[in-house]
């Protein structure tokens, strides 16, 4: 599926016949505990035959479901960090999965009972703008608020079409991994938070902050440093034991005949 938002509207008995689909495809191997796999790039031919199971599954969908996001152009990251930033106030839409413990199958389902829980509460009226600008700058530095309320938007204008008869499919890219994130209020490992920060020149940061909304000056470069325009560092916050630790790294990456002026400005970019 693509990389934006993916809402879909069925019938119960055309779920069910999904679900006897997603039965036929094969069960992914579990990982061993802290293994990591090294992405590699694969031909269009290996990539047809790890998607060979799943056609007659997204075949399925794409004839019978009633698409609710062809009007829908925000990327499937800021559905993420909507569903984010709704669990944190209370109103979890991540719990209810359609094929719970596949993360090749992770869409979530929502039905009658889901929609009488919190289609009121997803009325964009209700959300504290202040709020949300608050915690995607803590949370989500550079993320668009208006991308957030029109993610909240489209589940409360989806949520309007479920009934006792039909049912809501919610799929993006990365959704496994709010799935089966952590609330922060949980969390006693891992990673709450990434910044990342880049040190520009004033001629390329007035370009860059004029063509791109999630560039921004926050100061001044630290006196007594000497940045090259371009400079960049991401800064991680994890929690370790239930204790916050912040670590910076050097994240820079230079490509031919870029600017080398002396940096004038600290900038927030886009994670």
């Amino acid at each position: 599926m693509s990389t934006v938002t993916s809402s879909y509207i069925l019938s119960n008995e055309q779920i069910r016949e999904l679900k006897k689909l997603a039965e036929q495809i094969p069960k992914p191997q579990k990982k061993p505990k802290g293994a990591y796999m090294i992405p590699v790039a694969v031909s269009s031919t290996e990539q047809d035959a790890s998607d060979e199971p799943f056609k007659p599954f997204w075949e399925y969908i794409s004839k019978n479901a009633e698409c609710k996001s062809s009007n829908f152009f925000w990327h499937g990251i800021i559905m993420d960090r909507a569903l984010l930033y709704l669990r944190e106030k209370g109103i979890d839409l991540t719990r209810t999965q359609l094929f719970e413990g596949n993360d090749e199958l992770a869409y979530l389902y929502f039905d009658k009972k889901t929609k009488d829980k919190f289609h009121e509460k997803l009325e964009p009226s209700n959300i504290d703008r202040a709020d949300l600008s608050k915690w995607l700058d803590e949370y989500h530095w550079g993320t668009s608020p208006e991308g957030v309320i029109a993610s909240i938007q489209h589940l409360h204008d989806c949520f309007q079409l479920i009934d006792d008869n039909h049912v809501l499919l919610l799929h993006t890219d990365y959704i496994a991994d709010v799935i089966n994130s952590v609330p922060l209020k949980e969390m006693k490992d891992g990673v709450i938070k990434e910044k990342s920060i880049q040190y520009l020149c004033d001629l390329c940061g007035q370009r860059l902050t004029r063509n791109w909304e999630a560039v921004k000056r926050i100061s001044d470069i630290p006196a007594g440093t000497k940045y090259i325009c371009g400079d960049q560092f991401r800064i991680s916050t994890l929690m370790i034991d239930g204790k916050e630790v912040e670590n910076t790294f050097d994240s820079t990456y230079r490509v031919k005949g870029a600017c080398k002026k002396q940096a004038t400005g600290c900038y927030r970019t886009a994670m």
